[in-house]
């Protein structure tokens, strides 16, 4: 004979109870995503994981590829020399994936390339051999080295 109590009916759809509501209760904490904070620098590494300050991604599009609904991209200061595509995954209304400026840092995403190595033609005429970039355009800033 055992030293326990019988368990009633009552007591077993008690302990039923209790044990449905704590699976449930894990189910949905599992579920529950947590919004990201994924850095972007210059100087930064699109094969690292970008979730800290410190080991930010290179480019703004590598952040804007792993960014769920929620998140946040934080742009560190400097240059962005890139086209940036929006995805698929790009949020909901009520949870958009934001992005901004680190700390009010002065981000510059421009759509250009610096083109270097050009000779001296003749006179004022320089010229660009073995030309790789796809472009119509040349923009001259016009600063004189002299």
């Amino acid at each position: 004979m055992s030293s326990y109590p019988a368990c009633t009916d009552h007591a077993r759809m008690a302990r039923r109870f209790v044990l449905q509501f704590l699976l449930l209760l894990c189910a949905l904490t599992l579920s529950v995503a947590h919004a990201a904070s994924y850095y972007v620098a210059p100087g930064g590494n699109d094969y690292g994981s970008g979730l800290y300050v410190g080991s930010p991604f290179k480019t703004i599009q590598k952040a804007v590829n792993v960014a769920r609904a929620g998140d946040t991209v934080f742009i560190r200061g400097g240059v962005y020399r890139e086209t940036v595509t929006a995805n698929t995954n790009s949020g909901t209304s009520s949870s958009p994936i934001r992005i901004q400026n680190y700390n009010g840092e002065q981000v510059y995403i421009k759509g250009s390339n610096i083109v270097t190595g050009w000779t001296q033609h003749s006179g004022a005429i320089w010229k660009k051999t073995g030309w790789t970039s796809n472009s119509q355009q040349v923009f001259v800033d016009f600063n004189d080295a002299s």
